[in-house]
Formats: C-alpha cells, structure tokens, sequence
C-alpha cells in the first residue's frame, strides 16, 4: 500500500474508522467496551479531544500502536517533566 500520507501526520480519521469497519467495529461498540460514550471515541478518533486509554484501545483493534495513528500524541519520549516545565517559566 502506498504511503498516503508521508509527512507522518498519522492515519487520517476516516482511514481509522475504514479499518475499524473492516473487522467489524463501530465507534459505539469501542464506546461499549470502554464504558464511554461514543462521542468521546469519535472526538480521540478525529484528534480533537486526547484520552491514552481508547486511543490505545483503538489502535490495538486494528493492529497497530497508538503513536502510528497520532504521532507525538500519545509517546512521552523526549518531554520534560511538566514541573520542570513550570520551574523554567517562573525563572524567566
């Protein structure tokens, strides 16, 4: 399969929720199994809101890492802790 996508922004949602519907998933059966609603999946599926537990929840249904789907969203590799980042703004 071609790289559609070669700036590395990660899956694009429709493309998520195509191989979600390809073992067939929905956004409410995701929901179900979490305990949440399917709003919220849908929101972590289209990038606009951020939850580590569906968004690895989705990512391990269709076989990949949540990091391939959402680069930087989801790795803590390289950032500082937050207080660190806190101690750094009162310095200044």
């Amino acid at each position: 399969m071609p790289d559609r996508n070669p700036q590395n922004q990660g899956m694009h949602p429709a493309d998520i929720v195509a191989e979600l519907k390809k073992r067939k998933l929905t956004v409410t059966a995701i929901a179900s199994a979490l305990n949440c609603s399917h709003n919220s999946v849908r929101l972590v599926i289209n990038n606009k809101q951020q939850s580590k537990r569906i968004a690895e929840y989705v990512a391990e249904k269709i076989g990949k890492t949540a990091d391939e789907l959402w680069p930087g969203q989801y790795s803590y590799e390289g950032r500082k802790p937050f207080r660190e980042t806190l101690r750094n703004k009162a310095a200044a």
